[in-house]
């Protein structure tokens, strides 16, 4: 039954002027009914009479998805001060960094855990909402992409939940399982785990500077780091998500040597939160399978208040890095 919907689908969509989405899906149709790959389908998009000019989309440069973090960074690169740091943004969030993660230390080993400083989406996105006109083929695309992504829930789950949630067409935020994503993407758990151990030592340093005589703690709020899930490590996540902004806010214990001459031990908790605008810029496009999906076809269902963008949000269990320095 679903096919025959899908079907009937693609052939309204066909026969209306403009629809690269029909192509897809015949392609589409085609793969699975002959099980080869077939080749694509081209479509001269025409507009109907009468339909007024729209204005030009945003224009942004070619993503291929392949960036991939630098190894070698410097200490200040891993805790967001090099090209990894998110642009500087209104707030949406906690007071504004003043540039270093460690707050001012205080005896003991316990402190009250500080808010992540400001984050608003890094890019424009694919423009005003609801700004230009819905004409009845561009509700039939909707309907088309909605199939696809029930039709993808199995294999990639998340990159499903999240599509659907864009053609709801509310705008609000979307809780991320951020456990299972760092669960899912080792690199990216490696990441953090990174800056987790480049804070213990740092907080060692001034401690040790400041020649603590016992356990003092300091309070951790990094500026908004950038990490792009890429589909090598996980397509689930790279079809949901891409490149995300994370945060780590908790706190750092360092213990000054038991027997003189001794080392220096830290132990770092911190929680993970993330933060991704979910948008489809104009210029890109995504191979699923043997199709050839182009961003703009969805980046329009926004414009046309079809869709809307909103933002990808979540928080992990805090977690403990300990170790020590001489």
């Amino acid at each position: 039954m679903l096919a025959v919907v899908v079907v009937l689908i693609v052939a309204v969509v066909a026969a209306l002027p403009g629809a690269p989405l029909a192509a897809v899906a015949e392609r589409a149709i085609c793969t699975v009914t002959t099980q080869t790959a077939c080749a694509p389908v081209a479509y001269a998009p025409v507009q109907p009479a009468g339909a007024p000019t729209e204005p030009a989309p945003p224009t942004t440069t070619g993503d291929t998805g392949d960036r991939r973090d630098q190894e070698g960074q410097t200490r200040d690169d891993r805790r967001g001060r090099g090209e990894d740091k998110a642009p500087d943004d209104p707030s949406v969030d906690g007071p504004a960094s003043d540039g270093d993660s460690l707050g001012d230390p205080v005896p003991g080993t316990t402190v009250t855990e500080p808010q992540p400083p400001p984050w608003q989406p890094p890019d424009a996105g694919a423009g005003e909402y609801d700004s230009q006109r819905a004409w009845p083929w561009d509700h039939a695309k909707k309907v088309l992409v909605e199939a696809a992504a029930n039709a993808l829930s199995g294999k990639w789950p998340d990159a499903s939940r999240n599509l659907s949630h864009y053609l709801a067409n509310t705008g609000e935020p979307l809780e991320q399982d951020v456990n299972r994503i760092l669960h899912d993407v080792p690199l990216f758990q490696a990441k953090v785990d990174e800056v987790r151990t480049s804070l213990g030592e740092d907080a060692v340093a001034q401690a040790r500077a400041s020649g603590a005589t016992g356990p003092v703690t300091f309070p951790i709020s990094t500026d908004w780091l950038g990490y792009d899930i890429s589909p090598d490590q996980s397509q689930n996540w790279f079809y949901a998500l891409g490149k995300v902004n994370y945060n780590l806010t908790g706190q750092v214990t360092v213990y000054p040597p038991s027997s003189p001459g001794g080392p220096w031990r830290y132990s770092v908790s911190t929680a993970v939160n993330l933060k991704d605008q979910y948008n489809w810029d104009g210029g890109k496009s995504t191979n699923i399978g043997p199709i050839n999906v182009t961003d703009e076809e969805l980046a329009r269902l926004h414009r046309q208040g079809l869709a809307r963008e909103y933002r990808n949000q979540g928080r992990s269990d805090t977690s403990t890095t300990e170790g020590s320095v001489p």
